[in-house]
């Protein structure tokens, strides 16, 4: 579904380009700034046989700032603000189950990288590395009663993503990432508890659930037509 997504939009710039007049972009020259938002939501059910379920929902916003220190690279800072639910029944017929609610935030350096197919369609290449910080709460119910847990962690992680960035007006972008690499690693410090957890996760392969952003183009110079 990705590819034919890529694959359409590439055909509709192309055919775009030719049936108007030909423009000479500047968004992506150097000296140009770029703010941008994204978002990322993932949701996941494991349900097997039985009465055990898992249930997982991520959901992120991403504000950045970019400039482009030379054309079609650019330079910024950016930050994340995200939750994370998930509930693992273990049984159903006496009440057991648990549930947890996290707070992910962070922010960092990224470099993105863009390599234009035409005046419309680019692909890009994007590497990120920051600090991770956050919060949760984790409920365990057993029958009638229900223990409740706080916890902290802090960490550091980075990240490789590829995808493309679609141009439907003269200074606004739609951007994607399709997939990547994703690194993290953190200390988990429950409320109360005297050990710490250590925690590292990577993944590398298409991207979770839907990544998209827009971005915003400014600065001297933006574009002319021809």
């Amino acid at each position: 579904m990705k590819k034919l997504l890529i694959l359409s939009l590439v055909a509709l710039s192309t055919f775009t380009a030719d049936a108007q007049r030909r423009r000479t972009r500047a968004n992506t020259s150097q000296g140009n700034w770029a703010l941008g938002i994204g978002g990322a939501y993932n949701s996941n059910t494991n349900d097997p046989a039985g009465e055990a379920k898992n249930t997982l929902s991520q959901f992120s916003i991403n504000p950045s700032i970019g400039y482009f220190v030379s054309d079609n690279l650019e330079l910024g800072l950016n930050a994340n603000i995200g939750t994370t639910n998930t509930e693992n029944i273990i049984s159903t017929s006496v009440v057991n189950r648990s549930t947890n609610k996290t707070n992910a935030n962070g922010f960092g350096l990224y470099l993105r990288k863009y390599w234009p197919v035409n005046n419309w369609f680019a692909f890009t290449g994007t590497v990120d590395a920051g600090m991770n910080f956050g919060n949760g709460t984790t409920r365990t119910y057993s029958g009638t009663s229900v223990v409740s847990n706080g916890l902290s962690n802090q960490g550091f992680g980075g990240n490789l993503n590829w995808g493309f960035a679609f141009t439907p007006s003269n200074n606004i972008a739609l951007m994607a990432n399709v997939a990547g690499a994703h690194f993290t690693s953190d200390v988990i410090s429950p409320d109360g508890a005297a050990n710490d957890i250590n925690k590292t996760d990577f993944r590398i392969g298409l991207n979770r659930g839907a990544n998209l952003g827009i971005v915003w183009y400014f600065g001297r110079g933006m574009w002319k037509a021809e």
